[in-house]
């Protein structure tokens, strides 16, 4: 029993530890996690032999947002703490939310305008893809901020 003995005490404390993180990452503003692509990860390698460990517990980042993520994330977080400030009413807050909806909307317009321009090239329309080039262009630039419905 004594040989296990650190093993179960390290062991145990992993498990607090755990714990300890799940609790605090309930209570954590919940305004915080739009802006964040992480996922909540617990590993643990233990090499018993070699009494060697890489325990982790905590959020892992997925994956880098893009420019107009961020941009969406950062309006939606301060949709979220605006409303949790009680700044805002449920239907200023809808709006706000929309706003990033139809930001959203805009850009996969663009893309797909992109995507027919990228089509017309394909089969040698060089007037369409003029064409397509510029509403892409003038989408695009009415398309730089997010709005408040």
């Amino acid at each position: 029993m004594k040989k296990h003995k650190p093993l179960v005490i390290l062991a145990l404390s992993l498990v607090v530890l755990v714990i300890a993180y799940f609790v605090y990452d309930h209570f954590r503003p919940r305004c915080d996690s739009i802006f964040e692509q992480t996922a909540t990860k617990v590993v643990g390698n233990l090499d018993v032999v070699k009494a060697k460990g890489e325990p982790f517990v905590g959020r892992e980042k997925v994956q880098e947002p893009a420019e107009a993520s961020q941009n969406v994330a950062l309006h939606l977080k301060t949709c979220c703490v605006t409303q949790q400030g009680g700044a805002m009413t449920p239907e200023q807050f809808q709006g706000c939310i929309n706003g990033a909806k139809d930001y959203e909307n805009k850009i996969q317009q663009v893309s797909s305008i992109i995507g027919e321009a990228q089509t017309a090239k394909d089969q040698g329309n060089r007037q369409l893809v003029e064409q397509k080039a510029a509403q892409a262009k003038q989408m695009a630039s009415a398309t730089t901020t997010l709005s408040v419905s």
